[in-house]
């Protein structure tokens, strides 16, 4: 990727993630789409669709868009994703739900674009509510037991709970996805992080700790042992050791 702008490695990067193809794939669509990373997915869907797989019928696909779609809006909105989830029997909040938002690459929470629908469906080679169903459990893998994938929803699930404009996160909408993330992985961690981000330290989370506390989740043990004060982590994690330390002391 010799000669291209950060933001165009950005726009590869994504476009891999969203169709699953290579990176060298990627950088030759984008290349014939002038950088258009929208006009880029539209090409390379309509190109698969061709050979897809026969048993993904994209009009059902469509067909189901309609049903949950707003009848205002040109999208599916909240109503229509709470319509989709009863239909699927799972609550909003399960974490099935983030991840198939990961998966259709949906730039809003609570909304999908008929873009977003088609290739989050087509990928999961979902044309139908049942089939849909079918691929929860494996969804529900990517984050407990796929460690590739989870750092990858991870990351996107910052700039999804972002407000439109925003570039942080109020200390209880990530602490609320901190919570949706890590179930299941085990991080004894997590209700302490999540107290002490609300109660003690109560501002806004930047992208820069947001990813650097998966890091600190992945790497330092429970009992804190391992962990480098000396070491380049946010103010915001050194407060936190500094606080369970001291907590620990008077129990």
């Amino acid at each position: 990727m010799n000669r291209i702008t950060s933001t165009q490695k950005q726009q590869v990067r994504q476009f891999a993630q969203i169709a699953e193809t290579s990176e060298k794939a990627a950088l030759e669509i984008l290349k014939v789409t002038n950088w258009n990373l929208q006009a880029a997915v539209d090409v390379f869907f309509s190109q698969s669709r061709s050979s897809s797989d026969p048993r993904v019928d994209t009009t059902e696909i469509d067909a189901l868009f309609e049903k949950y779609k707003d009848p205002i809006q040109e999208d599916i909105m909240v109503d229509g994703v709470v319509k989709l989830c009863s239909d699927l029997d799972v609550d909003p909040a399960d974490p099935a739900v983030l991840v198939l938002a990961w998966a259709m690459g949906a730039q809003a929470m609570g909304q999908f674009t008929h873009q977003e629908w088609t290739q989050g469906l087509s990928k999961l080679r979902a044309d139908s509510v049942s089939k849909l169903k079918e691929t929860l459990p494996k969804l529900r893998e990517y984050l407990h037991k796929d460690d590739d994938r989870f750092k990858d929803i991870y990351k996107y699930s910052f700039g999804f709970a972002a407000d439109a404009g925003q570039k942080c996160l109020s200390p209880e909408t990530a602490a609320e996805m901190w919570r949706l993330l890590y179930q299941g992985r085990g991080w004894e961690l997590l209700e302490e992080w999540c107290q002490f981000v609300i109660e003690k330290y109560g501002k806004a989370i930047p992208r820069d700790t947001w990813t650097q506390l998966l890091q600190f989740s992945r790497i330092i043990k429970t009992d804190l042992s391992n962990y480098d004060p000396e070491g380049a982590w946010p103010t915001l994690i050194d407060d936190f050791v500094d606080h369970i330390r001291e907590s620990r002391k008077t129990d």
